[in-house]
């Protein structure tokens, strides 16, 4: 086991230094036949959770599909269907032993049962009960059935615990197991758009985002280019604060609207948006649709955006003409 190393104070635009942290600090492991550089009992601090995209056009965080697994997560979903056209590799986690389409290991369904908001809806009772509670967890590691589960669908994170201290909202997000380059940049999106959910909920600010991994690491030769294209970044741009009118339920419409580029249906779920932040997500995933096969959506889209930070990040992923 590596020595307890100090906590790394973080930010997306941070995220070569950590990078060049991991690869000073880390040794090498073979896993399943790949070269991975890690460090055990890694410990991350991000001072501003809104803080959350990386700038660097060297990572080129897709912010698209980061949107859409908030959406799949939050809404209890497991379908591949819903982030595939995104992202195809998704359907390298698909559980066939599950169902047709289904992802295995899904966050969702662990995180949502019952109804809508499960595990999230608890943490809000019980911090409205006892603001000073240590009992809101949110588990997603399940022992009995993980354990006996294929690698590649077994979920990296164990639990994420909410603290509300000096008045402000704290998240602490516990990772058996962090790829820093692809899983790190979504999970910390996610979690932090949950973090801010329930602060927004709770009528307190949001505190800091803690985050602990059993192993942080990136792959060797998959990584090389990666790592030698990062430039460091050179924008401290946030997202917009999250709106008490926030409705993940119209976002989540507007997200499976925005995929038919040919019918005015995601015109029409938008104009239904109760306001401009939940408009902002649904646009990003609607440039990303057309992106490619019609210039003139994916035009409209970015020109309806407001928030700054993600028409930054939009420019990483230019329209094709």
């Amino acid at each position: 086991m590596d020595k307890i190393l100090r906590p790394v104070v973080y930010s997306p635009r941070r995220f070569k230094r950590l990078i060049e942290w991991l690869l000073a600090n880390g040794k090498k492991l073979k896993v399943r036949e790949q070269t991975t550089i890690e460090v055990t009992n890694a410990h991350l601090i991000l001072r501003d959770p809104q803080n959350r995209l990386i700038f660097d056009e060297g990572r080129k965080m897709n912010v698209a599909f980061a949107i859409a697994d908030f959406v799949h997560m939050f809404m209890g979903r497991e379908d591949a269907d819903f982030l595939n056209w995104i992202v195809p590799a998704i359907d390298g986690f698909i559980d066939h032993k599950k169902g047709k389409g289904k992802l295995g290991g899904a966050y969702g369904p662990r995180i949502v049962y019952g109804e809508t908001d499960g595990q999230i809806k608890d943490v809000i009772n019980r911090l409205s009960r006892d603001p000073n509670s240590r009992q809101a967890v949110i588990s997603i590691y399940h022992g009995p059935t993980d354990l006996q589960a294929l690698p590649h669908i077994v979920p990296c994170t164990l639990s994420l615990q909410f603290m509300i201290r000096d008045s402000q909202l704290h998240l602490i997000a516990n990772m058996r197991s962090n790829d820093i380059t692809w899983g790190l940049t979504y999970d910390v999106f996610n979690f932090t758009m949950i973090q801010e959910f329930i602060a927004v909920q709770l009528g307190i600010p949001l505190g800091n985002y803690y985050h602990n991994a059993g192993s942080l690491h990136l792959y060797k030769e998959r990584d090389e280019k990666m790592v030698k294209a990062l430039r460091g970044g050179r924008y401290i741009l946030k997202m917009n604060p999250m709106p008490k009118t926030f409705n993940i339920h119209k976002l989540e419409a507007c997200l499976i609207a925005a995929r038919n580029l040919i019918t005015r249906k995601f015109w029409e779920e938008i104009e239904q948006a109760a306001d401009q932040y939940t408009r902002d997500l649904a646009l990003t995933v609607r440039y990303w649709a057309a992106r490619k096969t019609a210039p003139y959506e994916a035009g409209a889209a970015y020109r309806a955006i407001k928030d700054l930070a993600i028409r930054k990040m939009l420019r990483l992923w230019p329209i094709k003409r």
